[in-house]
């Protein structure tokens, strides 16, 4: 899961932006441009196992590097690359399809330094559906009911049994929004046999882990739905329920977990989406 610490091969500057990137996404140009406008400055570079004529005509447009990863075995590999290819102490897995507020790499990099033992920094966010930004739907309700029962009182939490029952009512923690602290975490790699929930299952992981996960109340984060998004199609063949099934078995009996998985699917608000 993790090895040495990162801290060695850190280059200077604080936070890298890397883009998984891969296909030919319409929506990349959007996620660049919303990075290349933070206030606060960000390397950003761009991975791919998927290169193509438009991700090099892309990358070159924006000035940004594009390192191709040898290896084509999958999301996790997709993941794992990206993240060790940061260089500098926080990394964000910029998610190609979502937008990121000016202010994310500001506020992440604060909240990560007050809190020097931090393991991953995340916010709270938003959806675009159809072009248009929301900021409610029932996924977004559930994932802030069950962060403010942890975060009610303080941006943080440490005790691995905090983490691990933030983690045990559902995936409170939207991926995109997440900033790594490599200098504590140190290696790291996605587990594979996962198409959903390797997040969440890096959040189990990590909460393992001596540290602290911190919470960002502010929307930072703008993820997109729309036809082809993992959301839409786990939950249109059930894959996802499926998978959501084997992580709750991690925390509770199998009745409770089944329980808990049925309620949980009922949170998946993916009406009206369609691409924009």
């Amino acid at each position: 899961m993790t090895g040495k610490r990162a801290e060695a091969t850190m280059h200077s500057g604080e936070l890298t932006f890397v883009v998984p990137a891969y296909g030919e996404s319409s929506h990349l140009e959007h996620c660049l441009q919303s990075l290349s406008r933070q206030t606060s400055g960000a390397r950003i570079i761009l991975t791919t196992s998927t290169p193509s004529a438009f991700l090099t005509s892309l990358a070159s447009r924006f000035g940004y590097p594009l390192i191709v990863n040898p290896r084509k075995a999958g999301i996790a590999s997709d993941w794992s690359f990206a993240y060790s290819n940061a260089g500098t102490r926080y990394v964000t897995l910029a998610h190609q399809d979502d937008v990121y507020a000016p202010d994310y790499a500001a506020r992440c990099v604060a909240a990560a330094d007050r809190h020097p033992d931090s393991l991953v920094v995340f916010t709270d966010a938003a959806e675009l559906l159809d072009g248009r930004s929301r900021l409610q739907s029932r996924t977004l309700t559930v994932k802030r009911t069950i962060v403010w029962l942890f975060f009610a009182r303080s941006e943080a939490i440490r005790s691995l049994r905090m983490k691990q029952r933030l983690i045990s009512l559902g995936n409170p923690i939207s991926c995109p929004t997440v900033l790594y602290n490599r200098a504590n975490i140190g290696d790291f790699t996605f587990s594979e046999g996962w198409s959903y929930n390797l997040d969440w299952d890096a959040w189990q992981r990590l909460a393992e882990l001596d540290g602290s996960f911190v919470y960002v109340k502010q929307p930072l984060v703008s993820h997109r739905i729309h036809e082809e998004s993992a959301l839409v199609r786990g939950t249109t063949d059930n894959s996802r329920g499926i998978e959501d099934r084997r992580m709750f078995r991690r925390f509770w009996p199998k009745p409770v977990a089944l329980l808990l998985a049925g309620l949980y699917a009922m949170s998946y608000d993916v009406s009206r989406a369609s691409t924009p």
